[in-house]
């Protein structure tokens, strides 16, 4: 990611959206798919506080976006998604970009990390913005947002590339946002090749 988490997701179907109820999984990019040739990624969050909807009217591209919001508390929160074992051999490096949209802030409040580990060790690790911590850790922390100029309602483009030097037995990718954020166009490359052939499905999946 083991600690077991009971987590429900608060699936909800507005004008502008649809419901997880009514899709079973999602490609990086946050449309439609199935699972045909493809790996499945573990999506997970740690609260019940977190919502999140495909949402059919602000989006980068395509059909959806993936809609984040949580309204707990202003330090934020993240969800983790886990990169597949199938893919760590052989891996030095791993690149993860993303567009997001925030509402009515000049200040950033929402941005992507990750953190690669061999025998629980870190490896690698890198985040779009700076904090208490290089990185939030799987358990809420107070963060402050890397100092990227955004404007309001528009999309912001992050991105970074972690270099290692052995096969990592653990890869996890999370997003982390205050309030709400949207997220597309969600892509993960290692050695420089795009992974095209991920699945996540729409429940929120614990151990």
């Amino acid at each position: 990611m083991k600690t077991k988490f009971f987590v429900c997701i608060i699936a909800f179907s507005l004008s502008t959206g649809f419901a997880f109820s009514q899709i079973q999984y999602m490609n990086t990019d946050f449309e439609k798919t199935d699972t045909v040739g493809k790996s499945v990624m573990k999506f997970q969050t740690i609260t019940r506080d977190i919502e999140f909807m495909l949402d059919s009217v602000y989006k980068f591209s395509g059909n959806y976006s993936l809609y984040f919001h949580h309204d707990a508390d202003s330090s934020g929160q993240s969800f983790l998604i886990y990169l597949p074992k199938t893919f760590y051999k052989g891996m030095r490096s791993l690149q993860v970009s993303v567009k997001i949209r925030e509402n009515g802030t000049t200040i950033p409040r929402a941005g992507i990390w990750s953190k690669v580990k061999k025998n629980k060790k870190l490896i690698g690790w890198a985040s779009t913005y700076k904090g208490q911590l290089a990185f939030p850790m799987d358990i809420t922390e107070g963060i402050m947002s890397q100092n990227i100029p955004i404007i309001p309602w528009s999309w912001t483009s992050y991105s970074f590339n972690i270099k290692i030097e052995e096969d990592p037995d653990e890869v996890i990718i999370g997003g982390f946002g205050i309030y709400s954020a949207w997220f597309d166009d969600f892509e993960i490359s290692i050695n420089g090749i795009v992974l095209n052939n991920l699945a996540i499905p729409l429940q929120m999946l614990g151990e």
